[in-house]
């Protein structure tokens, strides 16, 4: 049905669309049902993008840092946890942060069934400003290491979450796809 609609529109001077970027995050009501990801919504992600690549259209990710976190093996469809490295700096608890819910993308549908994926560096209180800003770590070191993290692979825990149904596995991103979202640094 894309295809068609994007066909559809050449005819009215439209280009048409290289692809689709999927940016999906939580909302700013700690208990809205919208910051938990549905199996619904994470598997229509999968299934359009492994149908858009076959049709040869560009499919990428932009998850948040703690959606797709190689530093822990963590996995809930859940986005209302807090860092703990910020409990002595922020006056209110922040629970705005995932645990690797990306990942169930990867490991479901296969991470070549996206181009590229651009790790969001800039989500509010990630770990990669804690590191930088509060720990003095330097930015290119700390880069680097993510960078190698993420290529390596890291175990999900997906049992953790047994109605996902699927085993916990080792998750990679390639360099190849890979992109580090820095804004506001």
């Amino acid at each position: 049905a894309w295809k068609n609609w994007d066909r559809e529109g050449l005819a009215y001077g439209f280009q048409g669309f290289d692809g689709v970027d999927w940016d999906i995050e939580g909302v700013d009501d700690v208990a809205s049902a919208d910051n938990v990801m549905s199996l619904k919504l994470l598997d229509m992600i999968g299934q359009f993008s492994q149908l858009a690549k076959a049709e040869g259209y560009i499919t990428s990710l932009a998850p948040m840092q703690s959606y797709l976190d190689p530093t822990t093996s963590d996995f809930s469809r859940a986005l209302t946890f807090e860092d703990p490295q910020y409990h002595h700096i922020l006056p209110a608890p922040f629970k705005y942060h995932g645990h690797n819910c990306y990942a169930y993308l990867l490991a479901k549908y296969g991470s070549s069934s996206y181009d590229l994926i651009f790790v969001q560096l800039y989500e509010s209180y990630s770990k990669a400003a804690y590191a930088i800003e509060t720990r003095h770590k330097d930015a290119a070191a700390y880069l680097a290491h993510l960078l190698d993290l993420y290529s390596q692979g890291w175990l999900v825990n997906f049992d953790q979450d047994p109605t996902v149904g699927i085993h916990s596995q080792i998750v990679t991103v390639s360099p190849q796809q890979l992109v580090l979202g820095t804004a506001n640094a």
